[in-house]
This record gives C-alpha cells, structure tokens and sequence, in this order.
C-alpha cells in the first residue's frame, strides 16, 4: 500500500515535470500569437505599361513583434498566359518606433518577381497567398493595363502636347538637362522607359493626382455632405500651390479643415503605393433640389521623383474630377412648425427669472443643438399667451468640425400685466434624413409672476449700445488731470543743464518729421487702397443688374467686407473669422461702424449661402445692398487706415 502511494506521488511529480515546461512555452508564445499583428501586402511599381516592358510584383509580409515568426513563400496566383516571371530576390528590413511610451518592432520581409505581360489589355494579377504561424493570409487581386506600340505613339503625341501645354502655362521651355541628353543620344527620360530602368511611369505627369471623396451621393436639402480632397503622390513634393479652391455653389459650406501643412499617410490603389495628404475638407448642406455639381480643386505640384534619375523635378497642373450629387427635396407632409433644421436636433429652454414687474423685459433662451447644420434653424411667431409679448431676439450659431452645431435664441419678453403667466411649452419640427420623417422637439413650460410695476419705469430699448453707454459713463465721471504750471523764470533755466534742453527740442522735431512723413504715406495708401475698391465695385454694380446673378454678388459683397476690414485692421489676408477681424480694428471703427458692418455682413452672407426661404425679399434688392456696402466700406476706409499702426 505504501508501494502503490508513493509510486503515485512520484507520478504526480513526473507529470508536473513534463507538464510545467509545455505551460511555460505556451504562456510565452501566446503573447506573440495574440499580439503580433500580421500584415500582407501586394503592390506593384506601375500598372500601366506597354508590350515589352516589364514591372515589379512585391509582396511583403510585416510582423509587429520582436519574435519571430514560422513563414511559407507565398504562392502566387495562376499566371499562366498571361505573365511570364523573369527573375525574383527576398528582401527584408526592420523598424523601430516608440509610440506612447511603447517601443514596437516592426519586421518586414518584401518578395519582388520581374514580370512582363505576354500580350495587351486588362490582365488581372489575382490573390497571392502567405501562410504566417500556420494562418492563411490573402492580398488583395490586382489589374494591370497594357497597352499596343499603336497605343504607345498615340501616348507620345498626347504627353508631347500636354507637355507644351504645361510649359506655356509655366513660363518655360523645354529645360536644358532633356535637351543635353538627347544632344548626346540618350532618351528623354520623360518620353517612355528610355535607359533610365522600368521603373518611371509612362506619364511623369501623372506623379500626382488630385482626388475628390464624398461621404454619400445623394442627399435631402440641407442634409450634410462631406467632401474632402486629397493629394496622391509616388514622390516627394517639392513645392505646391493652389490655384483655385472649389467655389461649390449650391451649398451653404462650414469649414472642416484647410491643411496648411502636407501630413501624408499611405494609401495602395490598384496595388501601386502611394503617398496621401489632405487638401480641404468641407461639410456641404445644399441648398436647392436637383442635380448640384460640387466643383473643381486645381493646383500646380513639383514631385520629385527619383526613378526619372538625377533628382528631375516634374511640375504640373493638376485639377480634381467634377461630382454629381443628387439633392432630394423634403418630404410634402412638412408641417407647419417646422423651423428649417435638417438632422438630429434637441431644444433646451431657460427662464431667466421666475418674478418681474411689469413692463420690464424677462428674456427666454432657447438652445437647439445636434448632428446638422442649426445655422439653417429660424425661429417661427411664437404662440405667447395674452399680457406677454415679444419686444426683441438676437441669435447666435456655431458649427464644430465633428458635424455637430448650435444655435441660439435670446427672446426678450415684455410682460403687461400683473398676475400669475404661464409660458407654455413650445413644439418646433425638424427633419431626420436617417429615418426620411419629420419629428417634433418640444420646450419646457414655465410660470412668470409679474408684479405691479413701479411708476415712471420703462422698458431699456435693446438697441442701445452697451458698450457706447458704458465709455460715455466713464468720460462723464473721468477726473480731469492737473498740470502745475512752474514758470519760465531765468532762475529756472539756469538750474536746468542746456543738454537736457537740446535733447527734448530734438525729440519734439523728430516726432514731428515722423508724423508728417506717416501721414505722407497714409494718405498715398488711402487713395490707393479707396481706387482699387472703387473699380471693385463698378464691376460688382455690373454684375447686379443681371437678376439670376444676385448669390455672386452676395459672395463678392462678402469678400469686400473681409478685405477693407483686414485692410483698416492690418491683418490683410487673415484667415480670422469676421468677428475676430472686427475685433482687432482701430477703437474708431468698433464704436462707430461694428454693428452696421455686422448687419450688412449677415445680409451678404445670406445672399451667398442661405437657402432660398432663408432669403427671401433680400434678393429682390441687391443693388441697394451693393449701394449701402460700397458707402460703408468708403467709411470704413477713410476711418480706419492711419489709426492702427503697428
């Protein structure tokens, strides 16, 4: 019995000798299998070519681990009649990164084959397959274009005048590093492979290209579209610039972002890597139904590539494709509350105070806020109870880069009764492009007690200015300073050393020689800067008097606007939101002129972008708007230039 114990314990003992090493190695690797993360790639160096040229195929396997990992050669697809595999080499090549304070390891293993197409057309690379610790992989399938000698010339010609296309639109001719090469017998290494390898494209125009996405194709009026624009490239960019920004009319547009800076990712299309940097981004709300074409992005790009040999720079003109997209209009059923926003919107409402006199203003807030574009909201007559009524509204909105916007409503009431009045809740409807149905968002209700109001007390009219009534206040009660006048006695300027006089007389006249001199300069700059915009405005007056034309000349309205204001506010041309341009104007020009400039800015701006209803009679009255700017804009300038100097 004692036999038959011990021979059990020391089988125990045996199992866990055999047992804890296969638990240890599996808690050790099972970091590696759970964590590693495998990447297949297929990608090819061109996939446009001609019959007799020949490309790269590479696929490359990246383990994110600092193990390493069981690896089969991958098994390319059935290529059979239609590629022939002319050479092949491994390659492999490891990466480092600290990211969060986590140092990764990025190892890499690249399998390159030389193939050439055995005939012309639309050949299709399919799937290859890697088998990574025991665990099948797919990359994706890829086409490549191969074209005729017939073909191949008809190329030539079009690259040839393109290229003198792009030449004349540059300013240059053909530049002297192609013609000493051809001087000398060897190739443009713009024209086709020449003796510069396989690797260049057919069309070294083609080193970049500018690319338009859009989040739907059709939408709802005023139902958010995002568009976006991309710039691809195989090479390095030397230099770009933009030479027209989509104008995209038709739609109310919010900034999302305007790179000032190429911050590149890559993308593989078709299997040929390239490098991706955003251009713009915008969120579009349409305006009317129907077909509304969202514009071109056109900009002039220096790519370095280093496949054309010696650093050749190739510069060109490149412009996106034109979209289509649908715009639907609301549903018929649309009820009569409803107040213009399209999205998902909530409404919340405050009170102020719960307890007033009569005759004296209570203001009501109500905030909607959600996905969509609020800006569109209007505020419809509110159903108030008898005694209550509405005697002033301001509003306020704002769009956020992640779609979400607000606005606000400040509703001032005048209460002219004494008693108990209840504010009842109000319903306000919206429409939910996700669900294709209108919804109600309703307010809270509130209870006012209105006291007998005092005799003599009036209601404060809203349209006094604050900030005005605060300044005069102060120069009313400002203490006027006193200087004791000490007398010019013969005593006294012998006390005082003949240096220091000298000194203070020659500061005095310098201050006058600059003044006469700034004031020289000034008013060249005021005569220059009032002629440039009064030649603006005769062609603006021009374009009103066209009655389909009134949107652009609310856009040229608009720029007007920008420009005399960062040209009075030295800012030029800011990127800065009119308000904060305003804010940074001569005091002159805040006191007398920042709400007039602000209602005109409001009007031109709703002449540019607001919807239709949104506009209404304004339309009808462009040239008096065109009128009412070109006088305010003449103030402005005669005001503000010469007061802000920095």
């Amino acid at each position: 019995m004692k036999k038959n114990n011990r021979r059990i314990k020391i089988g125990k003992r045996m199992k866990g000798v055999v047992l804890r090493p296969i638990l240890l190695t599996l808690i050790l690797l099972f970091p590696t299998l759970a964590f590693a993360n495998v990447e297949v790639v297929a990608t090819v160096d061109r996939n446009k070519m001609f019959v007799g040229d020949t490309f790269t195929y590479k696929v490359s396997v990246s383990i994110s681990s600092s193990e390493s990992m069981a690896m089969g050669q991958p098994k390319l697809p059935n290529i059979v009649n239609q590629f022939d595999v002319l050479n092949s080499w491994v390659g492999s090549e490891s990466r480092s990164t600290f990211v969060n304070g986590d140092f990764q390891v990025k190892n890499t293993k690249n399998f390159n084959y030389i193939l050439a197409p055995q005939k012309a057309g639309t050949l299709r690379l399919g799937a290859t397959t890697v088998t990574v610790n025991g665990k099948l992989f797919k990359t994706k399938p890829i086409s490549v274009t191969v074209m005729t000698p017939d073909q191949r010339a008809k190329q030539g010609l079009a690259q040839n005048q393109q290229r003198q296309r792009n030449q004349r639109s540059n300013g240059a001719d053909d530049d002297l590093f192609s013609q000493l090469l051809r001087r000398h017998g060897f190739p443009d290494p713009f024209r086709g492979r020449g003796n510069f390898g396989n690797n260049e494209p057919i069309d070294p125009d083609e080193a970049f290209f500018i690319k338009v996405q859009v989040d739907k194709a059709e939408s709802y009026v005023g139902e958010q579209v995002k568009a976006s624009w991309y710039l691809y490239t195989r090479g390095s960019v030397r230099d770009i610039d933009t030479l027209k920004y989509p104008s995209l009319n038709g739609f109310w547009k919010e900034d999302i972002e305007v790179a000032t800076r190429l911050n590149f990712t890559r993308e593989i299309i078709n299997g040929v890597p390239y490098n991706k940097a955003l251009l713009a981004s915008y969120a579009l709300f349409p305006i009317n139904p129907g077909p509304t074409v969202i514009d071109q992005y056109k900009a002039r790009c220096g790519i370095i590539l280093p496949s054309l040999g010696f650093g050749k720079t190739v510069k060109s003109v490149k412009q996106s494709q034109e979209l289509t997209i649908q715009v639907n209009p609301l549903p018929a059923d649309k009820p009569d509350n409803f107040t213009g926003g399209v999205g998902q919107f909530r409404v919340t409402s405050s009170l102020d105070v719960n307890v007033i006199e009569a005759n004296q203003p209570v203001t009501l807030i109500l905030r909607f806020e959600g996905m969509g574009n609020a800006k569109l909201i209007n505020l419809p007559t509110l159903p108030l109870p008898a005694g209550l009524e509405m005697y002033d509204k301001n509003s306020e909105a704002k769009f956020f880069k992640n779609g979400k916007s607000f606005k606000q409503f400040k509703v001032m009431l005048i209460p002219r009764e004494e008693g108990e009045v209840k504010i009842p809740p109000f319903t306000f409807s919206a429409f939910n492009p996700k669900t294709n149905e209108y919804y109600d968002i309703v307010t809270d209700e509130y209870n006012l007690t209105v006291k007998k109001g005092k005799p003599g007390t009036k209601v404060v009219s809203p349209s006094v200015d604050v900030e005005n009534r605060d300044e005069s206040v102060k120069e009313e009660y400002q203490p006027q300073l006193e200087v004791e006048w000490q007398g010019s006695s013969l005593l006294n300027s012998i006390q005082v050393p003949l240096l220091y006089w000298v000194f203070i007389y020659i500061i005095i006249f310098a201050g006058f020689v600059y003044l006469y001199l700034r004031e020289m300069g000034l008013t060249q700059r005021k005569k220059t800067i009032q002629k440039l915009i009064q030649n603006r405005f005769k062609k603006i007056d021009d374009l009103s008097k066209n009655k389909d034309k009134w949107r652009d000349v609310g856009a040229e309205l608009t720029n007007m606007m920008y420009l005399s204001l960062g040209a009075v506010s030295d800012l030029g041309g800011s990127g800065l939101e009119f308000d904060k341009m305003l804010d940074k104007a001569p005091p002159s020009v805040k006191r007398e002129l920042a709400k007039e400039m602000k209602k005109r800015m409001r009007d031109c701006e709703t002449l540019t972008f607001a919807p239709d209803a949104v506009v209404g009679n304004l339309k009808d009255d462009v040239r008096g708007q065109v009128k009412q700017v070109n006088k305010l804009v003449t103030k402005l300038i005669d005001m503000g230039i010469g007061e802000n100097v920095h």
